[in-house]
């Protein structure tokens, strides 16, 4: 902010010689860049080569005054955001309501205090360069929102790829072991430059050998195809991926997400399961099917090592999990906690 009102260019507007260098020197004193204009017809084609940051225009000036120049100036696309402080000698009520009309933001009275002039000066660019600043901001999230829901198209286009080639697991119909690799590194890649996280849910069903043993395999085969839909149902968004791990286990990737978002994913995958009710007679936490997690999350950076990083927190967390009587969901340490 302090270096932008260094290089402020402001537009004095006088008809008169002596206010003219009088302003000029008070300006360049306090650090401004000053530009001159003896009437509002110059003032006009000046402010449409120079983009002056701030008008300092006086009001009475012979053919166009102060009012009708600041009235053009707000019509043009250089003018519309500039702010206007009108110096005049005028101080009634009416004046003063013609000038805040016109355009003008804020009247100083002729013979004017130094400084008064530059604390309202300092002002008026203060908040013009905040505006200035949060349009940009506003424009680079619109931005950003765009190249988002392209990049959301563009997964979602590329997840209905994967189900129609050999990433799919061949029972549950999620992602298999190689499917997960592929889009694992390809969020990494994605995701390391804009330094957005990227978490996983790892999930192990409870007791499922003594499942098989006790119901037989093929009872087994249909547990785990209604673990995985119910693990799909849990997932809101299309960029998040589901995958068979490997035996009983499934991996859900959640790019953009935060441990506290994966964790809320987490207990939705085991709230849909609950509602399944998957009868499971051999388990020693539940008379159902139930689910032990772990949770974790990275920024990426880019490097081959993320995906095993991840993983493998995860994988930690589980372990945890388990030791703590499985049915349960252990959050990894936060990455940024760590840092």
């Amino acid at each position: 902010m302090f270096s932008e009102l260094a290089k402020a260019l402001v537009l004095i507007v006088d008809d008169m010689p002596l206010n003219q260098q009088l302003l000029q020197k008070v300006l360049e004193r306090a650090g401004y860049q000053v530009l001159v204009a003896s009437s509002g017809a110059a003032a006009l084609e000046l402010a449409q080569t120079h983009h002056p940051d701030l008008v300092l225009m006086d009001v009475m000036m012979p053919e166009m005054d102060g009012m009708e120049a600041c009235r053009r100036f707000k019509q043009t696309s250089e003018g519309e955001e500039v702010p206007v402080i009108f110096l005049t000698a005028l101080t009634d009520t009416e004046s003063m309501i013609q000038g805040f009309e016109a355009g003008g933001v804020d009247y100083l009275t002729k013979p004017f205090q130094e400084v008064e002039l530059l604390v309202r000066l300092k002002t008026h660019l203060e908040l013009r360069f905040a505006k200035l600043t949060l349009s940009q901001k506003n424009t680079a999230l619109k931005e950003e929102l765009v190249e988002r829901r392209r990049f959301e198209d563009e997964l979602l286009a590329y997840e209905k790829e994967l189900e129609q080639k050999i990433n799919l697991d061949e029972l549950t119909q999620v992602a298999n072991r190689r499917g997960m690799n592929e889009y694992m590194n390809e969020m990494i890649r994605h995701l390391s430059p804009e330094e957005s996280p990227l978490a996983v849910v790892m999930c192990d069903i409870d007791y499922f050998k003594r499942y098989n043993d006790h119901y037989g395999h093929q009872r087994g085969d249909n547990c785990l195809k209604e673990v995985a839909q119910a693990i799909r149902r849990a997932k809101k968004r299309p960029i998040d991926l589901v995958a068979r791990y490997g035996g009983e286990e499934f991996l859900v990737i959640l790019p953009h997400a935060t441990n506290k978002e994966a964790e809320r994913v987490a207990q939705e995958i085991a709230k849909e399961l609950a509602e399944v009710k998957l009868e499971h007679n051999a388990s020693l936490v539940a008379p159902v099917v139930t689910l032990s997690m772990g949770v974790a999350s990275i920024l990426p950076t880019g490097s081959i090592e993320d995906s095993c990083n991840l993983v493998e927190a995860a994988d930690q967390a589980l372990y945890i999990a388990k030791q703590k009587g499985r049915n349960c969901i252990e959050v990894a340490a936060d990455p940024k906690a760590e840092a």
